[in-house]
């Protein structure tokens, strides 16, 4: 009887295994569509201004009455100087981010994964909560029924942007 309680509490004592990484991410990695229109507020220090991101054949436009902000490809640009994304700006607010990703810790419902590029994702209970990519952090606050994420924190050094997305025109059909 003493064996059997010994394997019981070794098995109870036992760290849990981690899914691989394709389980954790299956809910997770969705594309934003292919036309669509999100429209809501940019929020940097006392500034808040209102936005339209129009994603149409590939290619993305960013309206806002900030003149000098302005998107080439992944990169986002004021004045001139340019933070590079991971992925475009529609992706990130869909929480699309590609690759091939390894899990590097998994503990208590939380998991950390990176994949080729050095992109890492934290999750918690299978939800997406921050992204860290060279020196850009990104947080991610509950995702919509459409499937974008209402808010999104950028941080990039001692710089913090807030995008907060209010509605969404799917431009597919």
């Amino acid at each position: 009887m003493r064996p059997l309680a010994l394997l019981l509490l070794l098995l109870a004592c036992a760290p849990k295994l981690c899914p691989p990484p394709e389980k954790l991410l299956s809910n997770l990695l969705n594309p934003p569509p292919e036309r669509v229109t999100l429209y809501g507020y940019l929020k940097a220090g006392p500034l808040k201004t209102p936005f339209v991101l129009i994603r149409e054949d590939g290619r993305e436009l960013l309206r806002t009455a900030f003149t000098g902000l302005t998107l080439k490809g992944r990169s986002v640009c004021l004045d001139g100087a340019c933070l590079e994304l991971p992925v475009s700006p529609t992706e990130l607010l869909y929480g699309y981010l590609p690759g091939r990703y390894r899990v590097v810790s998994c503990l208590a419902g939380r998991a950390v994964l990176e994949n080729e590029k050095g992109v890492r994702l934290y999750l918690k209970d299978g939800r997406l909560e921050e992204l860290r990519w060279r020196d850009v952090r990104v947080l991610f606050s509950e995702r919509a029924p459409e499937g974008f994420f209402k808010q999104l924190t950028v941080v990039y050094k001692d710089l913090k942007l807030k995008i907060e997305v209010e509605g969404v025109r799917d431009e597919e059909a």
